[in-house]
């Protein structure tokens, strides 16, 4: 060490573990940077005993004084005294949660912790705001099974990384602590009931941790977190914003809001729409897609079923999936349907193959703050066989008015940009990239955060079907994900219809949605926006 008067210190104690690396002559900000593997940590067994030898503990001192007295580095503390502030403090948080379920007709199933910080780092590299990690950061959820036997009463208990997501003024109460007052990201436990006669029907219940009073959302390492959670009320609690009371509906039902078929559809949070899959817009002309068409030309062949192929969350890996969850693996109708139009024929039995002979429906999940996802037809029944085509729904409340050449700053969900080339007036252009979170107007935004709500998403040489991009704290040039089996890091995830499971490589049949570019159908780009639902 060198001698300075104001430096910081960084001591861990590396436990008899594979956790952590060593320092050797990183820099703090090398150090902040490193990771621990949850699966390391999760592996100590915090009741066996010398278990806990293995378990990393951490001192970061952040105002120290190094002074050399005979040739020897000694560390004091800032004033110049010698500083006996050696009190590490265990990496992981201890996070126990138990229990006691009555409630009539309900059942408890299944309990998640979503927000998870998915690896531990060393030194804590907090925002702006003093939050940390990076709400870009990844995330992961842990899905708990709760058995039959354990389903009135039981315990789970597991190490976590902190999350720090800071308070909430509006959560005045514990009745006030729901999403709506939570500060984005914070870490939650959702215990999932299900109705004993009708499995469809569920109560889902949120319980978000914190430290202290009731405006308080923060998970700090080296603590302990006890919760006890008594579910005994009657009927469905309705004043309790803490409890979703969930009874899906075929999105077939109640929807005749038929839109102009588009490779891209924007619906608001908890909208919903139907469009004929075998046609398509073309400057204002409806047109058969004689692709489809040609694929399909006997009567036994054509669209049998459609699903929900894969979506995002609101925010990377944190907030609710935006299509929703589906009924169950096979079962997306809630979210997809499909009906023929032209009789009561079962689908599977007569399937559609042309122009005018069915409808595909969606309704997307309410109360979120959007995102994305993708919708398939299969030839197969209940997802099965080839994809046919798909379509890109993106659940966004922006909704630029589409009638006009003007450019329109105001409101922020309204804006469209007019721009010239060649001293000529074009077409008005969206503020934001097909897919993003947010758009802009003037300068590019340079903070992690906002390029990545930004990015939206990107397309080979126009082809249709969206590509993830970035979503990231770090600079990044290459993602190898051509055989990954785990999300990589540093891209916008996406979710299954359980909205819990990653969506990877590997897995869907596309031999007929990829055939030849002539699949796809080009517009000048000033023109291309996305169909809007009403």
């Amino acid at each position: 060490m060198q001698a300075s008067d104001n430096c910081q210190l960084v001591l861990v104690a590396r436990g008899n573990g594979p956790a952590v690396t060593a320092l050797g002559t990183k820099t703090l900000e090398q150090v902040q940077s490193m990771i621990v593997n949850s699966s390391v940590i999760n592996a100590i067994d915090p009741s066996a005993t010398g278990s806990m030898n293995a378990m990393p503990y951490v001192l970061h001192l952040k105002h120290v004084k190094v002074a050399v007295v005979n040739g020897k580095a000694i560390i004091q503390s800032p004033d110049g005294s010698y500083d006996m502030r050696l009190m590490l403090k265990r990496l992981a948080t201890r996070l126990t949660v138990t229990w006691d379920y009555s409630v009539t007709d309900y059942k408890l199933k299944q309990l998640l912790i979503q927000s998870v910080p998915l690896n531990y780092t060393i030194v804590d590299r907090p925002e702006t705001d003093d939050t940390y990690p990076s709400i870009v950061s990844q995330f992961t959820m842990l899905e708990i099974p709760v058995a039959d036997a354990n389903a009135a009463h039981g315990s789970y208990s597991c190490w976590m990384p902190a999350n720090v997501r800071g308070e909430s003024a509006a959560a005045t109460t514990e009745t006030q602590r729901t999403k709506a007052n939570a500060p984005v990201g914070s870490t939650f436990f959702n215990f999932v009931a299900v109705n004993t006669t009708d499995g469809k029907k569920k109560l889902d219940y949120r319980v978000y941790i914190g430290s202290g009073s009731s405006t308080d959302f923060n998970m700090y390492r080296n603590k302990d977190y006890s919760y006890t959670v008594n579910f005994a009320h009657v009927g469905i609690p309705t004043g309790d914003n803490r409890v979703t009371y969930i009874a899906p509906i075929p999105a077939s039902e109640n929807n005749d809001n038929l839109v102009p078929t588009a490779n891209c559809f924007m619906v608001e949070p908890g909208g919903s729409f139907c469009f004929d899959p075998f046609a398509f817009q073309q400057n204002g002309t409806e047109i058969t897609n004689s692709q489809m068409t040609g694929w399909y030309g006997t009567a036994s062949t054509g669209i049998k079923s459609v699903k929900l192929l894969w979506q995002t969350r609101e925010n990377g890996d944190v907030g609710d999936p935006v299509m929703g969850i589906a009924n169950s693996d096979d079962d997306h109708t809630n979210i997809v349907d499909i009906k023929r139009t032209i009789d009561n024929s079962d689908i599977n039995t007569v399937p559609a193959n042309d122009k005018g002979q069915c409808r595909i429906y969606c309704r997307v999940a309410a109360n979120t703050t959007g995102g994305n996802g993708v919708i398939a037809a299969y030839d197969g029944p209940d997802g099965t066989g080839n994809i046919v085509w798909s379509w890109h729904v993106w659940v966004t409340d922006y909704k630029p008015d589409t009638r006009g050449g003007e450019q329109v700053l105001e409101l922020v969900n309204k804006r469209k940009l007019l721009f010239s080339l060649n001293n000529a007036s074009v077409l008005p252009m969206m503020d934001r990239n097909l897919g993003a979170m947010a758009g802009y107007v003037d300068e590019a935004p340079t903070s992690f955060v906002e390029m990545s709500k930004t990015n939206g998403f990107h397309y080979q040489w126009g082809r249709k079907d969206p590509f993830p991009s970035s979503y990231t704290t770090k600079k990044i040039c290459v993602i190898n994900n051509k055989n990954s089996s785990t999300p990589p890091e540093g891209m916008l995830n996406r979710y299954a219809a359980d909205g819990i499971t990653y969506v990877v490589n590997g897995g869907q049949s596309v031999t007929r949605h990829l055939a030849g570019s002539r699949l796809y159908f080009m517009q000048p780009v000033a023109k291309v926006l996305p169909r809007q639902i009403s």
